[in-house]
Order: C-alpha cells, then structure tokens, then sequence
C-alpha cells in the first residue's frame, strides 16, 4: 500500500510539471503565434459551434470534411472568440494527461519503477512538451489513445463490464478525434478476446467484455454517422478520407513533402487537379466529387504498384526517420534527431525485450502497425506519429531499467557512491516480476 501510495504521489508531481512546462511553453510563444503555425480550420469550426451555427466553415452550410471532437473541444475551452488562455490551459492540462498515462501503463506492464521512469521521460519529452498544445489536434489525439491502451490493458487483465464500456468510449473519442484509429480499434475488440497469461478469464467472459467493447464504440460514434450521413449522403468517419488517398498518391505528392510540409504538397496536387480537371470538377455535387477522388485514388494506388510501394516507402521514413517532418531551423531539427533516434532505438529494444509476454504486447505492436499501414496509403509527418511517441517512451524506459538491472550494471553499480547507488535503486531498477 505504501508503494502505491509513493508511486501515486511522484506520479501526481511530475504530472503537476508537465503541465507548468506545457503551459509555460505556450504562454511564452503567445496567441499570434499559436494561429500562425496551427491549423486555423479547427478553430474557425469551434467558433461557429460556440456561436450556435453548427458544425460549418462558412457560418451556413454544414460539413462533414473532419471528425469533429477536437473543434468542439475548442468551443468548450475557447467559447466564441477561440480564447488563447483558457485554450492553452486545457490544452496543458491534457498533455499532462499523457505524462501520467504514460506512467500508469509503464507501472502496470512492468512495475512502478519503470513507470515512473517512462513517466520522467515523457515529461521532457522535447516534442510532446512544445507541440502538444498548438493548435492541432495531435494533444488530444495522444491523450485519448493513450486513455484507451490504459483501459484495454486493464480490461486484458480483469474483464469488467464497466471497464469494457469505458474502452468503447474512449476508442470512440480517439477516433473522434483523428479517425486513422479505426483499424486499431477494430483490432481491439478482437484482441480483447485473447487469454491474458495467466488466470485467464472464461471464453464466453472474454467474448462479452469484446462485444460490450463493440457496442460502446459503435454507440458513441452513432451520432456522428447519422450526421454525416444527412450531411453527405452516406456515414463516413470525414469525407476528407479520399482526398487524403488521392492527394498522397499523386505524382506531386514529393513536391514538398516530407522537407516541407504536406500540406504545401497538397496545395500543389489540388492546383494541378483544377488545372486538368477543373470544367468537370465545377459541375459536380459535392458528393459526386467525393466519388470522383475517391474512384481516381484507388486507381492511383492499385495502377502503379511500383510506385504506390516506394512512396510507402518513403513516407515510413519520413514518419520513422531521425528528421523531424517539416523540417524546423537547425536547433530543432538537431533537438529531435538527438531526442527521438535514442527513444526509438530504445523503445525497439523494450519490445523484444517484453517479447515473451506476446499477449499484452501484440497491443502495441497493432497499434504501431496500424499507424504504419495508415501511413504507407496516405501520408505521416511527425505530428501525426507523436501519439506513438508514448508507446515507444514505455518500452524504452523498460529498456533502461532491464540492462540496469543486469549483472555487469550492478557491477558497475556496486563501484558508485552510496548515495548514488541509493537513488538508481529506488528510482530506476524495477522488480522485473513485479506487474500489480
């Protein structure tokens, strides 16, 4: 009791740092900043749902382009005006959020040592720490996949109906948030059948706690179906979905992209578009354009092989790589290749590591592979893989305090000061078993 009780204390300091860090980060770069390099889209839909005008672009005409969860969290902490300050407060607090997840689920794979460390490490995790609260939907993203790892680990482990119907929710609202989470969740209920490694649960247990997971995810995405079905003619989880295909398969996809930013590329591919195809483009339905990205990105996929492989290619390097995507001024490129490549290389490691508890880890490994089939169809920049940042930041911190704990490290260990060997033995070497 009195190790969680330690644990549950540390854990609450470093989230308490996390956010005075995020918070101050973005107080220091300020509110003309936060629009100049964020994605105004999202807080022109927020304003208008807090003016009462619906989910529209133009004040008038509803639209289903982008799942809405992050506009309307916008609209809750921003109101009309899009406030910066309670923006940013929120937006903090839930980065914050991140950094104890992170912790929680290092504590229950592998122990409270290890999670405290993956928690220290989120924490000043350089990106996270200055990214999380642009303006961009990737902080919340982050913080509700990570809610639903947590939950699905929990429920892997102890079967309960309210448990399951907490991972439903959560799932939906990741998925509300960014919809590329899909074919991780549908993963999810699948995974949630398999027997955990040791007192597994009855089959038919199992099944129950997988069809709640189905039910409750299915239920919190229903209103958004329904409405994007009388929006644009067919439920779609945003109708952007065939653009994105279209407009990451394209011979211009690699105008800009990956030095600059894709959307810079995108610019370019709809410029073209217009230019060869924009008498027909004109006379078309909205939903009769959709169908004509949609047929043309297909083709653009299935017709070329070649290419449709080297651009996956290069697009998983451009997401995996040591170079931050856009590239930034040499500092922060310098700052993410040293941050990233080490907890990469790590988290790599931290998985192998755990390999024998395939169970648990087969999780993440769907949840990177998803991310990375995704990726190889349309597109990633580092924005869009920073959710996994957490992931790899887990294993790497499980990684550090396996070879802490080795034979040769206690050596070395044993040579050091007293007080020293006192902090890492507290702090960094975990009980390798222990898992409650």
């Amino acid at each position: 009791m009195r190790g969680r009780s330690s644990f549950a204390i540390t854990l609450a300091g470093i989230g308490v740092l996390a956010f005075a860090i995020r918070f101050a980060l973005r107080a220091a770069r300020g509110s003309a900043e936060f629009e100049a390099s964020g994605y105004t889209l999202f807080l022109t839909l927020a304003k208008h749902l807090a003016a009462g005008s619906g989910y529209t672009l133009d004040g008038s005409i509803p639209t289903a382009f982008r799942v809405p969860l992050y506009p309307l969290f916008l609209a809750a902490t921003g109101g009309t005006q899009g406030n910066f300050w309670t923006i940013a407060l929120a937006q903090s607090l839930v980065s914050a959020g991140s950094v104890v997840l992170t912790g929680v689920i290092g504590r229950r794979l592998f122990s409270p040592q290890c999670g405290v460390l993956a928690a220290s490490m989120a924490l000043l995790w350089p990106y996270a720490a200055a990214h999380d609260t642009a303006l961009q939907e990737s902080g919340l993203f982050a913080a509700l996949t990570m809610l639903s790892v947590w939950l699905l680990v929990e429920l892997h482990q102890r079967q309960g109906i309210v448990t399951a119907i907490a991972v439903g929710i959560a799932l939906g609202l990741a998925i509300l948030t960014r919809a590329t989470l899909l074919p991780f969740a549908l993963f999810a209920i699948a995974w949630a059948i398999i027997p955990a490694a040791s007192g597994s649960h009855p089959l038919g247990r199992r099944l129950r706690s997988s069809a709640i997971v189905t039910a409750s995810l299915g239920l919190t995405l229903l209103p958004w179906l329904v409405y994007s079905q009388d929006v644009a003619g067919k439920p779609s989880l945003g109708t952007e979905a065939a653009t994105a295909i279209y407009a990451g398969n394209h011979e211009l996809t690699f105008s800009h992209y990956p030095i600059g930013s894709i959307d810079a590329s995108r610019r370019v591919v709809f410029q073209d578009t217009l230019r060869v195809h924009g008498e027909a483009i004109k006379v078309m339905s909205s939903a009769e354009l959709g169908q004509w990205f949609e047929d043309r990105a297909w083709a653009a996929v299935t017709q070329d092989p070649g290419r449709t492989v080297s651009y996956a290619g290069a697009k998983l390097w451009a997401a995996f790589g040591p170079q931050k995507v856009p590239r930034e001024p040499r500092l922060f490129n310098a700052i993410y290749v040293v941050s990233w490549t080490p907890v990469f290389l790590l988290g790599l490691a931290g998985l192998w590591l755990a390999r024998r508890d395939w169970r648990r880890g087969v999780l993440f490994w769907a949840l990177i592979g998803s991310f990375a089939a995704v990726t190889a169809l349309i597109w990633s920049q580092t924005s869009h893989k920073s959710y996994l940042d957490y992931t790899f930041i887990i294993f790497g911190a499980y990684a550090i305090s396996h070879a802490l704990s080795s034979e040769r490290a206690r050596r070395v260990l044993a040579r050091m000061p007293h007080p020293v060997q006192r902090i890492i033995r507290r702090n960094l070497i975990p009980h390798l078993q222990d898992n409650n």
